[in-house]
């Protein structure tokens, strides 16, 4: 193979090409010719005075890209670059301002070639192009506007405030409409670029609870005996439902209440009859019949059910709620994948309960403002009973009767919380959680716990459906 070379500047492979100049940079023209031939004569503006020169070259066998400080390293550089048809871009400051030059050149083997190239001085506009080459675009369907950004070329684009969408929650930027790739802020920008919004309508009656990744080293107020110290968990980004099922809710998708339960009264004490009563908590429900309720629930929506009981999620292949505890039963599975209804787990239960605050009961450090217990529910005919939901004060995520009215079944076994214990609870027992108080019991603030037997009920013994937001 052949090697020839590039005088003044410029060796080619197998073929070889010169460049010099020949014409001084003229004023009037702004240009400068490159072209075979002799050097340019010494000039107020001739091209020993180019800097941050660089050149480069591609064709189908190669490349070739050089750079310089000043002209005189480019005469006495030499460059290798193959034979062939090949595209050269040239581009040099002078006093400070650049110049530009494309040229296609066919190089042949074997023989001298000569390039020429004309360069122009770059205008505003184009260097304002080369330096804020793309536009990012913000696709909110419908939520608060975002501005769009101008950004450099290989520049990355910063990333805005979340939108705003009246009934909906924000789940991140996407680089497609379909939602397939969530773009990545620290990705360069190579072509105008539109990011669309992704959102998720927060169902009726729930309200969305962002999610946090707990350290174990926090402090908090009051103490608690889930979030302990060195146990680190995440908490993902839940639908909550803002009261607990009722007694409308269940006999609706079930079919009928529970055979017991609490009598029904509404806050001022008087008590309900029939239809009346479907504003108050169901109670004496099973943590099994809870379970049997969410799935339900979950395939009626179209969502992915949570709970596998016998292989299947279907509770329709389940049988029969049983009476007593069941090894069955008691080796359900839960998705945490999964977007349907399910019982919180006792740490989610707890980031709920606490509503980003510090007060003793659910969003008071005073019971009676927020629960429903046996300090505020007894008559003057001395009958008590539970009261209708969302009829005291909610706490700071708009959650209501986390601390009273009828306490709620959580996901998770009984048994010792150490450090090393999953977010999701312990891997077995023989009962499960309960948190939040009751109609019948004395205030129980945001940290109490008690358990059951999964099978058993109670008059003040409820449950509160939540959703992974996916």
């Amino acid at each position: 193979m052949k090697k020839s070379h590039l005088f003044l500047a410029l060796i080619a492979l197998i073929g070889f090409f010169f460049v010099s100049c020949a014409n001084e940079i003229e004023d009037s023209k702004t240009y400068i010719v490159f072209s075979s031939g002799s050097r340019a004569a010494e000039t107020e503006k001739s091209v020993e005075n180019l800097t941050e020169i660089s050149l480069s070259g591609k064709s189908s066998a190669g490349t070739l890209d050089k750079s310089w400080e000043k002209w005189s390293e480019l005469l006495s550089d030499k460059i290798e670059l193959d034979a062939g048809e090949c595209e050269f871009s040239l581009t040099a400051k002078l006093d400070d301002e650049k110049y530009s030059a494309t040229t296609t050149q066919k190089i042949e083997a074997g023989k001298e070639n000569a390039v020429s190239f004309t360069l122009k001085k770059s205008s505003e506009s184009e260097s304002s192009e080369s330096e804020t080459a793309f536009t990012v675009t913000f696709n909110t369907d419908g939520g608060s506007e975002i501005a769009s950004q101008s950004v450099e070329k290989d520049g990355t684009v910063s990333e805005p405030a979340e939108p705003t969408k009246d009934g909906c929650v924000f789940l991140g930027w996407f680089t497609d409409a379909d939602f397939s790739t969530e773009f990545d802020f620290a990705e360069e920008i190579l072509a105008d670029t539109t990011l669309y919004a992704k959102w998720i309508w927060i169902p009726e009656g729930f309200v969305f609870v962002p999610g946090t990744t707990i350290n174990g080293d926090e402090s908090w107020t009051p103490s608690s005996d889930v979030f302990l110290s060195g146990r680190k968990l995440t908490i993902p980004n839940l639908f909550a439902c803002e009261h607990e099922v009722t007694r409308g809710d269940y006999s609706e998708l079930i079919g009928s209440l529970p055979y017991g339960g609490a009598t029904p009264y509404d806050k001022d004490g008087n008590e309900f009859t029939g239809d009346s009563a479907q504003n108050n908590p169901v109670s004496y429900v099973s943590w099994y019949e809870a379970l049997v309720y969410c799935n339900r629930l979950s395939i009626k929506e179209g969502l992915t059910p949570c709970y596998t009981i016998s292989d299947s999620t279907d509770p329709d292949s389940w049988g029969d709620v049983p009476d007593w505890s069941t090894e069955a039963w008691n080796a359900a599975i839960c998705n945490f994948e999964a977007d349907g209804y399910s019982l919180p787990t006792e740490a989610e239960w707890e980031w709920l309960v606490r509503g980003g605050q510090s007060y003793k009961y659910a969003g008071s450090d005073t019971a009676d403002d927020v629960a429903w217990t046996a300090n505020n529910t007894f008559t003057t005919e001395g009958t008590t009973g539970s009261r209708d939901v969302m009829t005291k004060a909610a706490n700071g995520y708009g959650l209501y009767d986390m601390c009273g009215n009828v306490c709620e079944w959580c996901w998770d076994w009984k048994g010792d919380i150490t450090e090393s214990i999953e977010a999701t609870g312990n891997l077995s027992g023989s009962k499960r959680v309960l948190r939040g108080g009751s109609w019948s019991d004395v205030p129980s603030g945001v940290a109490y716990r008690y358990f059951s037997d999964p099978n058993n009920r109670d008059d003040g013994q409820g449950f509160r459906v939540v959703r992974t937001v996916k």
